[in-house]
């Protein structure tokens, strides 16, 4: 943007020259209210913006910057004197400034454009700032979720592993109450329920037939006894 505003200010400057050519005075009038209307569009864009001229390698104000008091520094006219078309940084007082440096024979010098950095750089970092603020939020949320997600499912695993501890131990008769949502796990829960049912009607049947054996092989002992006495 501003090379774009040097290369403009050039232009009109060069029309200026073009219609007061034999009127250098006027001329000079004319650009310094160019320079007055660059400085309040800028302005307006929330860019405060002062303007120089390099003549001579010593630097002056336009009047539109002669309240600024902003001493240019010899460091930063020799580096306009070798850039002469460009935008650079620099430093000045502590400040840190955009320089935007056009170089313009009707001039017989250099013009210069100077924004503070901080100018356009606040928005900028209030919308990193706001980024990462965020970026945080949503890292948090997102993490929330898939701790919720993992918890779902791991906590109905868990109980399923307890409730399988406990049939290795001989507790067959307990109730597999498993709360989840995942088609999956339910299945499986109703699959060791139908397994834990299962192994105790076994188990209940095998008691039943030992019960029975046990009966049956008393009576065998006495009929045994018997006729051992009979055959005596």
């Amino acid at each position: 943007r501003l090379a774009r505003e040097a290369d403009t200010m050039a232009s009109i400057i060069r029309n200026l020259q073009f219609v007061y050519v034999s009127d250098p005075a006027y001329f000079m009038q004319q650009v310094e209210m160019s320079i007055h209307e660059q400085k309040r569009q800028l302005r307006e864009d929330r860019l405060p913006a002062d303007f120089y001229y390099i003549r001579d390698g010593q630097a002056a104000a336009f009047q539109a910057s002669r309240t600024a008091n902003i001493a240019i520094p010899q460091p930063l006219t020799n580096l306009a004197l070798d850039l002469k078309d460009g935008v650079f940084h620099h430093r000045i007082d502590g400040r840190d400034f955009t320089v935007s440096v056009k170089y313009m024979p009707e001039l017989q010098g250099l013009y210069l454009l100077l924004v503070p950095t901080k100018a356009y750089l606040g928005p900028i970092r209030e919308m990193a700032s706001f980024t990462l603020v965020i970026g945080a939020v949503s890292l948090l949320a997102a993490t929330l979720l898939v701790v919720w997600v993992v918890r779902s499912v791991t906590r109905p695993l868990v109980q399923l592993q307890n409730m399988m501890k406990k049939a290795q131990d001989g507790i067959l008769i307990q109730k597999v109450n498993v709360q989840s949502s995942v088609p999956e796990i339910v299945s499986l829960a109703d699959s060791f329920q139908t397994m834990l049912d299962q192994m105790g009607s076994v188990i209940g049947e095998l008691v039943d037939t030992t019960e029975e054996l046990e009966k049956t092989g008393e009576r065998l002992r006495g009929s045994s006894d018997a006729a051992l006495d009979q055959s005596r």
